[in-house]
Order: structure tokens, then sequence, then C-alpha cells
């Protein structure tokens, strides 16, 4: 017998504080091009900031929070990645332009508002615009990012790049990959291939079997 159990309480998860916030982004990833709520499929890209805010309680104490942002890879004017990096890099970018080399690594100022997702059920924080730093704000060494032994791609960013229509130009990266203890045994589960039989030649007619080797039992019926 298999008993329905009663729903787990997940602890509330500790949000950054709403409102203007130094950050610094410690990575861009390309998602690939995604399929989202019916809508044309387009190519996605996702900011991620560590803020100078620090997370005050839970196994996390004293590490930044880390916040991101979801854009549609697009260079038309009126789109959400233009106007947010018009208005942080303080220029129209040209299309061609290496996203990844002008913002990694670079300050920022971000707004954040709490939003609560369509269940109802929880509340995540949310990146209304990027702007530039105040004057004089000096961006620290992240804690997150590739130079960092330890950092890996969110969860769900490793997922969405899986799961892409078309995926992006890096994929598969290490980082998309299962840990090597964890990797499946290839060896074990791919066959091995035959060798393939190679064709006789017509001047070695004495290495074929002569006609009593090749008959068949006389007991083995038809």
């Amino acid at each position: 017998m298999i008993k329905l159990r009663e729903s787990s309480e997940f602890a509330p998860r500790e949000l950054p504080p709403e409102g203007l916030c130094h950050a610094v982004c410690y990575a861009v990833i390309d998602l690939g091009k995604q399929q989202s709520n019916g809508y044309p499929a387009k190519w996605k890209l996702l900011f991620c900031f560590e803020l100078s805010k620090k997370i005050e309680s839970g196994s996390a104490e004293g590490q930044r929070f880390g916040v991101f942002k979801l854009y549609t890879n697009s260079s038309h004017e009126k789109s959400n990645l233009i106007k947010d990096l018009t208005s942080w890099l303080g220029r129209q970018l040209a299309p061609g332009e290496d996203i990844e080399k002008l913002c990694v690594g670079k300050a920022a100022c971000v707004n954040i508002r709490h939003r609560q997702k369509k269940d109802g059920d929880r509340v995540y924080p949310f990146v209304v615009a990027v702007n530039p730093p105040l004057e004089g704000f000096e961006p620290w060494e992240p804690e997150n990012g590739k130079g960092n032994h330890d950092w890996q791609f969110p969860a769900f960013a490793s997922r969405m790049r899986g799961d892409a229509l078309e995926p992006p130009e890096d994929y598969p990266d290490p980082l998309d990959q299962e840990p090597e203890d964890t990797a499946p045994n290839v060896e074990a589960v791919v066959p091995k291939s035959e060798p393939k039989p190679q064709p006789r030649s017509e001047t070695s007619k004495e290495s074929w079997p002569k006609a009593e080797e090749s008959k068949v039992a006389e007991d083995v019926p038809f």
C-alpha cells in the first residue's frame, strides 16, 4: 500500500530588499532558441547579477544575493534588452557586438521589486531595470563567476539550454554536463560494433571453405 503524504512546508527563502542596489554582472548565459507561452520561439539570454547586499540568515549567511533577468536577444530599439543596455552602458549597441565581453564584470545599479508567482505560493525578486552605478563606485571581484571553481550555471539555465529548440553556439559547455562521478558509463550501455566482414579475393580460392565443411547436418529439420 502506498499512502498519500501530506504536503511539506518549505522554509521561506530570504529575499534581497526592494529598491536600488549596487551589483556586478558575473555572467551572461545564452539559452538558445526557446518556446514560451505559445508565442513564436525566440533567442533568449540570461543576465546574472551579484548584489552588494548579503544574506543575513541560514546556511548561506554572509554570501551575496544573486538575481537574474531574462531577455530576448534582439537589437530592436524597443526591446527590453536594448532599453536596459542603453541605460546601463550609456550608448546604443549595434548587432554583432559581444554582449558578454561588454557586460561581465561591469558594475551596475539594479532596481529590484518583489513579485508573486502565478500559483500564489512563492515570491521572487524581479529586476525592473539596470542602470549605471553611482559615480565613484568600484566593482568587487564576484564570488560567483567562471573564474570561481565552485561556480555553476543556475539549474534552470542548464535545463533550458538542454531543452532549447535550437541550442546556443557554446552548447554543450562543460558546466552543462553531469559530474564525472554521476555520469553514466558509456561503455556499459553502448554495444561494441562488430568487425565488418572482409571481401574475399578472387586469387585466394584455396582459403574458401571446402564443400564437405559447409554441409548441413542431416538431423537438422527444415
